[in-house]
């Protein structure tokens, strides 16, 4: 697995399974590790949805670290996620 291939299954997973997905990628570093950051607006059961996912791959194991916004209410959510 490449960083540009786990970013790209991400962004193909989320432009499916949402309605005007529209995001950004750029690299960054995530713990010293090259990365990609993805910061997106998507609507999902009629929520419109913002955030930032940055991903990173470490010994051949994909992470994402998960920041997001939904419109309802003000507090960020965020998590690591191993894949």
């Amino acid at each position: 697995m490449t960083l540009d291939g786990f970013s790209q299954g991400l962004i193909t997973a989320l432009q499916q399974n949402a309605t005007n997905f529209t995001y950004t990628l750029s690299n960054t570093a995530l713990a010293g590790y090259p990365a990609q950051k993805i910061a997106f607006t998507l609507v999902s059961g009629g929520i419109t949805r913002q955030g930032i996912i940055e991903l990173t791959l470490v010994n051949d194991t994909g992470y994402a670290l998960t920041t997001r916004r939904h419109k309802t209410f003000t507090p960020l959510t965020s998590g690591l996620h191993r894949t």
